[in-house]
């Protein structure tokens, strides 16, 4: 029956957005103005994630929006705005109209750049693992600010962004406000390389789970940019603190790497390795540090048609409660590939495999996703 609906749903997309020709921006005064539509399907069949009692869902993103630009001699801004309408064919009551909106404005001169975006959306969590049947809403802010100046071979960037989560739930754990300032140095030995030193300094703080509040320090050197020969990216190692207020202290190492690595025009591999620190919103256990390498191989056969086969490894580690030391490892496999109908049309599909194993009572899950997704420009 699902895989009917898979097949019936595409059909009618594409009877819907086949124009005759390609789609083009038009003006409005100043500004560029680009309309834009993505209508997305999935089936997960463990949308819980638990180990007992396993629900699968089939449901339905549609997404109208319109994207702004207007460049303006050294500035430029952006505005887009989004409307994400979630149907979920079972769980119909727990139906979404979620609002998206993006503000950038970008001002360079010279060797100084200033940078200033704004982005609210609403969004839900799936409270996995625990014995509730429905989704937990929230609304979300994250507001940045980015000064960066640049002498010879010398780059200085200074950061700040400011992050809210506020759930509809009043007593949910989830709603917190995080505070993080950066400041970047950057050397240029090389012309499109750069080696980087970098500070971090985090404040978390939440509304009803004092055991997640926490003051962070991080120090990280690394490059940025071409870092072997096909290869660009960023490396970062180095060192965090946590201060949490209710649970104790971590310190260790930490790790962000982001690569891309081009064979040649049609084959590439991506591969993204971090360690850091999370919160954990629906568990006993506070906070948790993430240990994960991702890869994933694309081939472009054709400028139509592009695939991709990837997958990650995951280990998350628990601070001491008692006599456990919660270890959760977690196995994804996936793949799919993307279609280009024409120019202003683009077919998605997509086939994810997780699996967890935890040495912690009924946290296991397996679960699969399938996902077909059309992006329309008008």
């Amino acid at each position: 029956m699902k895989i009917g609906i898979f097949f019936i749903f595409s059909a009618v997309l594409i009877s819907l957005s086949a124009p005759t020709y390609a789609a083009e921006r038009f003006t409005l005064g100043p500004w560029d103005v680009q309309p834009y539509i993505t209508t997305e399907m999935t089936y997960n069949d463990n949308i819980f994630q638990r180990e007992n009692d396993v629900d699968g869902e089939t449901y339905f993103t549609t997404t109208p929006g319109v994207r702004l630009d207007l460049p303006w001699d050294e500035h430029a801004v952006t505005l887009d705005y989004k409307l994400n309408i979630v149907h979920f064919l079972e769980m119909w009551n727990e139906d979404q109209q979620q609002n998206d909106i993006y503000l950038l404005y970008n001002f360079e001169f010279n060797k100084f750049s200033f940078r200033f975006s704004d982005r609210f959306y609403e969004d839900y969590g799936v409270p996995t693992g625990s014995e509730r049947q429905d989704i937990d809403p929230y609304y979300a802010n994250v507001a940045n600010v980015n000064f960066g100046m640049e002498f010879n071979r010398l780059i200085f960037d200074i950061g700040y962004t400011n992050t809210i989560y506020e759930y509809h739930q009043v007593d949910s754990t989830g709603s917190q406000q995080e505070d993080e300032l950066r400041i970047t140095g950057y050397v240029r030995p090389f012309p499109k390389t750069k080696i980087l030193f970098e500070t971090n300094l985090t404040r978390k703080k939440y509304d009803n789970k004092n055991d997640g509040n926490a003051d962070a320090l991080e120090l990280y050197i690394g490059a940025d940019g071409k870092i072997a020969p096909k290869t660009t990216g960023i490396i970062k190692l180095g060192y965090q603190w946590w201060d949490y207020t209710e649970s104790g202290n971590f310190k260790g190492d930490g790790v962000y790497v982001d690569l891309n690595h081009r064979f040649n025009d049609y084959n590439w591999l991506d591969m993204n390795i971090e360690r850091r620190e999370d919160a954990n919103l629906y568990a006993e256990e506070s906070y948790y540090t993430i240990s994960k390498i991702l890869l994933r191989y694309s081939r472009k056969m054709s400028w139509r048609l592009t695939g991709f086969l990837g997958g990650y490894y995951q280990l998350d580690e628990y601070p001491t409660r008692g006599s456990l030391t919660r270890e959760d490892t977690v196995y994804n496999a996936n793949l799919g590939f993307s279609y280009q109908f024409w120019e202003d049309l683009r077919f998605n599909a997509g086939y994810d495999f997780t699996k967890k194993i935890s040495n912690s009572t009924n946290a296991d899950y397996t679960a699969n996703k399938v996902t077909w997704k059309y992006d329309l420009l008008f």
